[in-house]
């Protein structure tokens, strides 16, 4: 997958398997650790534009996987805190095994606006 970083006020990534046409399998991956307050408003929100929305939870302490899952996020637990990195890591591995094409990597704790999704697919 080859990166592409957009300039807009929220700065979510959008990567996209070489080679992909437009109109491509799109889902959202959020890595996640102790967001139990705002993990589900993401997912929600995420949900409205693609079919599917990944979360790691990275070791967390708090209820992130509960209520990510409870938003009908898929989620995938890490047991120990290995980091961002590891966690995107296994998020990209996982949209990949699932023949996604392109992916939108969000926050979070809302720093990055689900409703922005609309304008990333739109560049992609």
């Amino acid at each position: 997958m080859a990166a592409v970083y957009s300039e807009a006020k929220a700065a979510v990534g959008i990567l996209i398997r070489e080679g992909a046409q437009l109109g491509s399998k799109i889902c959202v991956i959020i890595p996640a650790y102790n967001a139990s307050e705002t993990i589900g408003q993401v997912v929600r929100g995420a949900l409205k534009y693609v079919p599917l929305v990944i979360v790691a939870d990275d070791g967390s302490t708090d209820h992130t996987a509960k209520f990510a899952a409870e938003a009908d996020g898929e989620v995938i637990l890490i047991e120990k805190n290995r980091g961002k990195g590891h966690a995107l890591k296994m998020l990209f591995q996982r949209a990949i095994d699932k023949g996604y094409d392109a992916v939108i990597s969000m926050d979070a704790d809302l720093q990055h606006d689900p409703e922005k999704i609309p304008n990333f697919i739109q560049i992609h």
